[in-house]
C-alpha cells in the first residue's frame, strides 16, 4: 500500500516538473540563442594566434566551466521561457474558442455526462476567454483525480502545446530584437539574412504546430473524460445488479424458512 501511494506521488510530482521544464527551457534557449546570433558580432572577439584560440577552446570544454556554463544556461533559459510562457498562453487562446468548438461536435455525448454539460453550456451562451479557461482547468483537474494514466499523458500533451507556443513567442520576440538592434546600430534589415530565414521558419513551424497540439489535446481530456464516466456507470450498474441478487438471494432464503 505504501509503495502504491509513493508511485502514485511520484507520479504527481515528476510530470508536473518534468513538463514545465520541457515546455519552457527549449523555447527561453531559441531566444537566447537568436539574441547570441544578433548581437555576437558585437562581443565575440576571438585572438588572431591560433594557439590562443586553441587554448580558449579547451578550456572552455573542460568539464568544471563547461557544467557551470550548463547550468547557467539551463536557468536563464529557464527564466526566459517563464517570461515567454504569458506570451505563448495569449497565442494558444486565440485558438481555444474554435478548438473546442470543433472538438466538441465531433461525438454525440451520452445524456447525464460532463461533455454534454459542456457542449449545452456553449450551446447556450457564446463562451468568453475566462469561461473557456474555467472549462478546461475543470476538466483537467478531474481526470487528474481520477484517472492515473490521465495524470501522466495530459501533462505531456499540454507542455507539447504549450512548447510550440512559446516557442512562436520566442521567434517573435526574436525579431523584433533584430530590428531593434540593427535600428539602433544602422544597419541594413537585411544584412543577417540566414537569421531571418531561421527566424521565419521557426516561426512558421511552431505557430502552425499550436492549432494541431491543442486539438490533439483536447481531444484526449475529453476521451479520458468519457472513459472514465463510463467506468463509472459500470461500476455503478455492477453494484445495483449486486444489491439486487442480495436482494433476491434473501428473498428466497425467506421463503424457504
Amino acid at each position: 500500500m505504501a509503495d502504491s501511494e509513493g508511485g502514485h506521488s511520484w507520479a504527481r510530482v515528476i510530470p508536473e516538473f518534468y513538463y514545465d521544464m520541457i515546455a519552457r527551457i527549449p523555447a527561453g534557449l531559441v531566444l537566447v540563442l537568436f539574441v547570441l546570433w544578433i548581437i555576437s558580432p558585437s562581443f565575440l572577439i576571438f585572438p588572431n594566434d591560433n594557439s590562443l584560440k586553441i587554448e580558449m577552446i579547451k578550456s572552455i570544454f573542460s568539464w568544471a566551466p563547461a557544467t557551470l556554463a550548463l547550468i547557467f544556461i539551463l536557468v536563464f533559459s529557464y527564466t526566459c521561457g517563464l517570461f515567454l510562457a504569458s506570451f505563448g498562453s495569449l497565442l494558444s487562446k486565440l485558438y481555444q474558442p474554435y478548438i473546442w468548438k470543433k472538438v466538441m461536435g465531433e461525438k454525440v455525448p451520452e445524456e447525464g455526462s460532463r461533455r454534454l454539460k459542456y457542449k449545452q453550456l456553449m450551446e447556450e451562451k457564446k463562451y468568453n476567454q475566462s469561461d473557456l479557461d474555467w472549462m478546461d482547468r475543470e476538466i483537467h483537474f478531474f481526470l487528474k483525480a481520477t484517472n492515473k494514466q490521465a495524470l501522466t499523458v495530459l501533462p505531456k500533451m499540454r507542455a507539447e502545446a504549450g512548447l510550440a507556443a512559446n516557442t512562436t513567442a520566442a521567434a517573435v520576440f526574436s525579431f523584433f530584437f533584430y530590428l531593434i538592434w540593427s535600428i539602433s546600430l544602422g544597419d541594413p534589415l537585411l544584412k543577417n539574412k540566414p537569421f531571418l530565414i531561421v527566424v521565419a521558419l521557426i516561426t512558421i513551424l511552431s505557430a502552425v504546430s499550436i492549432p494541431f497540439r491543442l486539438r490533439s489535446y483536447c481531444r484526449v481530456q475529453l476521451a479520458f473524460l468519457d472513459m472514465v464516466e463510463f467506468k463509472n456507470k459500470d461500476v455503478i450498474a455492477q453494484g445495483e445488479g449486486e444489491k439486487n441478487n442480495a436482494q433476491q438471494t434473501n428473498a428466497v432464503d425467506s421463503q424457504g424458512g
